[in-house]
């Protein structure tokens, strides 16, 4: 189950469906604008704690090599609670690939056009990946 942190209502009660069937909840982030600020970055992961998932997606767009130096930041120092982290743009593609080797749970590549921007094909990333030896099915294209 993956819910936005902002739609309140209907994360309350996946959090509540999650721990019924003992299931995993992702609580996302998104902004399509910018990269937040540091403060802010940790005030929406406390934010998404409350809700005890099994992790926490923060996807922002990076317009800004800063901003791609602030998101490693943020994944080095909260690595170890369980995030997602993702820069969309053009700038964050290289999150796709970077971020998943600094700690980042997952990765999101595309089967054939974008679901947010920034998206590579999968065939690409999982190439890319496997030069730099990271663990990938082989069944993956």
């Amino acid at each position: 189950l993956d819910c936005e942190l902002s739609s309140k209502d209907l994360l309350h009660w996946l959090s509540q469906e999650a721990r019924r069937y003992q299931k995993g909840l992702i609580v996302s982030y998104h902004d399509f604008r910018k990269t937040p600020s540091p403060e802010r970055l940790k005030k929406i992961l406390q934010a998404a704690f409350r809700k005890k998932p099994w992790l926490t997606k923060i996807a922002v767009t990076a317009r800004s090599q800063k901003d791609l130096s602030s998101l490693i930041s943020f994944l080095a120092r909260f690595r170890t609670q369980g995030l997602v982290v993702i820069a969309m743009g053009k700038i964050g593609k290289v999150s796709r690939i970077l971020f998943p080797l600094l700690g980042s749970r997952i990765t999101f590549g595309h089967l054939g056009s974008e679901a947010a921007p920034g998206q590579i094909p999968v065939s690409t990333l999982a190439r890319k990946l496997r030069r730099l030896e990271c663990h990938i099915p082989a069944s993956v294209p």
